[in-house]
Order: structure tokens, then sequence, then C-alpha cells
């Protein structure tokens, strides 16, 4: 729960996104791109209240992305392309 920066992109890394990843609450940094994660984001992923980097682009991604993302108001450019993602949000 301690952990301040996750980067674990381009590490070939399939499957889902955990649920759980949202008790991880002093996460800043949180790169997974560049992999083959699948699914939806789960809704954990934007109750990170310190989160200023949230890269998740090139995977394997479906769903919408949640409005509550825009509550982060010390998100810098969160980069969510290179997915099948919808959303009406301006990021």
């Amino acid at each position: 729960t301690k952990l301040s920066s996750l980067y674990l992109s381009s590490n070939k890394i399939k499957g889902l996104i955990p649920p759980n990843m949202g008790q991880m609450h002093s996460l800043q940094l949180l790169a997974l791109n560049n992999n083959l994660l699948e699914g939806p984001i789960p809704p954990s992923i934007y109750q990170f209240v310190h989160m200023y980097v949230f890269y998740i682009e090139h995977n394997m991604l479906i769903g919408s992305i949640s409005s509550s993302i825009n509550n982060h108001t010390s998100l810098q450019g969160p980069d969510l392309s290179s997915n099948n993602l919808s959303s009406t949000l301006r990021l």
C-alpha cells in the first residue's frame, strides 16, 4: 500500500488489470503501457488520490473511461490511446 511508482511498461504482460490495484493508496505513477492487457479498466484505478502519471496506452483494453478521471486535478496528461476505449471526456 506504500508503493509510489509502478513501472511495468513493455513487458508483454497479459490478462486483466487486477481489480485490487486501487488498494495502493500511495501510487503516484502507474505505467502499464505497451503490454498485452485486456478487458476493462477496473473502477478501483480511478480511486488513486495522488496519481499524477497514468500510462496504459498500447494495450487491448475495452470499455468506457470513467468520468471520475476528471476528479484527479494532479493528473498530468493520462495516456489511454491505442486501446478500444470510449469516452465523451476531454483529457
